[in-house]
């Protein structure tokens, strides 16, 4: 017994490791199950059944022997795995703790870029606020382009109001032709969105707000912009054809679509020139005569190209017209005619002029072509442009539809209810009682069976 309980002692003490603790119990067990088989045997008078329990002792023994064997053998690695593990353990809960603490920082920083956020927010949502009460604001410049009362008289020009423009600045001429250029490209695409989104068109002016407030979106900076275009065609429109037309356009006094006329004509004097010099420069490569061309409408003109240009485009009594508004003008450069900065004598500038011979600017040449196209288009439409005006009694260049009804009856048109509503499909298929002077141009000139545009009566072809 004494054996047993020493083997006892030495398993309990705590720095013994599970699995040897667990062998020495066994050990234990196995040591007091040997001592009950000698004394089962002792007091067995039968000797071979004494003999099978000692048999069966030392069987026992020996498999306990071979069992604790193999557990002590295997206990120092399995001491070494659990060392092992509680180290791994600790590494992770020491990683876990610094995770723990850089996780509270990246709040801590979280929490201020939230709090910076929350105030960058607020800072922008008072200013959108501001901003929006700006807007909110009547503005008596904004009031004056939109909306001229109806009793005002004719000569009232709704399209460049000075308080539109501060200190009287216009848009310089490069600037103003770009603008207009764009806003012609953009305002096909909103055309379209609006066909798309079965809206109403647009007016030119209508579309020029709309234009620049997405360029700008403030009516303060909208109504500047505005002024510095109005200005710019006031300054322009006299040396400038586009900027002309685009004012004409705005007014309501010109169809949106002769800005592709003008394209037509520009084209056509180049083609012509190039036919001409084609003629008198057959070896030339189309590169060549392409850039012949080019310097012809950078520089000078001489008579023999500029009169074959008005000969190829126009009647004789429009050629007359034009040759004598042509020789005009190259006169009136004759008179100012300097050599450099300095003034020449008469009979200077008699040698000069016949060395020059009846040459024009080709820029002035195209100016004189196109206003005269022009002139020439809005004398046309000038009796059903003054009757349009009469029924726009808002002056908005849009009519509804029981004006636009007025309006075919008023121009005599010969159409019965059946046609009207096909005109109306084709103006305003979706009924929103928005019909631009552009659309009606564009209608009355596609049925000519109908309408005579120029003498503003109707009748059969």
């Amino acid at each position: 017994m004494p054996k047993v309980a020493a083997i006892l002692k030495e398993a309990m003490q705590e720095e013994v490791p599970v699995q040897l603790r667990t062998a020495a119990i066994l050990k234990v067990k196995g040591e007091l199950l040997g001592m009950a088989l000698d004394k089962a045997a002792e007091e067995i008078p039968d000797k071979p059944n004494a003999e099978v329990l000692k048999s069966i002792k030392t069987s026992y023994e020996q498999v306990i022997k071979e069992f604790l064997s193999n557990i002590e053998y295997r206990a120092p690695q399995v001491q070494e795995d659990a060392k092992r593990s509680e180290a791994e353990i600790q590494g992770l809960t020491q990683a876990v703790q610094i995770l723990e603490e850089e996780l509270k920082a990246a709040n801590g920083r979280l929490e201020a870029v939230q709090r910076a956020f929350e105030d960058e927010r607020k800072t922008l949502t008072d200013r959108i606020a501001a901003l929006e009460e700006e807007n909110k604001k009547p503005l008596r410049k904004y009031e004056i382009i939109s909306r001229v009362p109806q009793d005002a008289p004719r000569d009232i020009k709704r399209h460049a109001p000075a308080a539109a423009c501060p200190n009287n600045k216009c848009m310089p001429l490069g600037q103003l032709k770009d603008t207009i250029f764009d806003i012609y490209q953009q305002k096909i695409k909103y055309d379209e969105k609006c066909v798309a989104n079965h809206q109403s068109k647009e007016t030119m002016e209508q579309y020029m707000y709309t234009y620049l407030n997405q360029v700008y979106g403030l009516k303060n900076l909208i109504i500047e912009a505005a002024g510095g275009i109005i200005q710019g065609i006031k300054k322009h429109s006299v040396s400038d054809s586009d900027v002309a037309l685009f004012g004409k356009i705005l007014k309501n006094e010109c169809d949106e679509d002769f800005r592709f006329v003008f394209a037509e004509i520009k084209a056509a004097m180049g083609s012509i020139l190039k036919e001409k010099l084609k003629v008198k420069h057959k070896s030339k490569t189309e590169t060549e005569l392409n850039k012949m061309v080019k310097e012809l409408q950078q520089g000078e003109i001489a008579e023999k190209y500029w009169s074959a240009v008005i000969a190829k485009m126009y009647n004789e009594e429009h050629s007359l017209v034009l040759s004598k508004r042509i020789k005009e003008k190259i006169e009136e450069d004759r008179k100012s005619a300097r050599v450099g900065n300095k003034k020449v004598t008469r009979e200077e500038l008699s040698l000069i002029q016949s060395k020059q011979g009846n040459k024009i600017q080709y820029s002035d040449l195209q100016k004189i072509v196109l206003d005269f196209q022009l002139a020439t288009h809005e004398s046309y439409l000038k009796k059903f442009t003054a009757l349009f005006k009469q029924i726009d009694a808002r002056r908005e260049g849009v009519l509804k539809e029981e004006e636009f009804r007025e309006l075919i009856s008023r121009m005599q048109v010969q159409a019965t209810e059946k046609d009207v509503q096909r005109f109306l499909q084709r103006v305003d298929p979706y009924n929103n009682q928005k019909i631009t002077y552009s659309q009606c141009l564009a209608l009355f000139s596609s049925v000519t069976p109908y309408i005579n545009i120029g003498n503003g009566k109707g009748g059969n072809s």
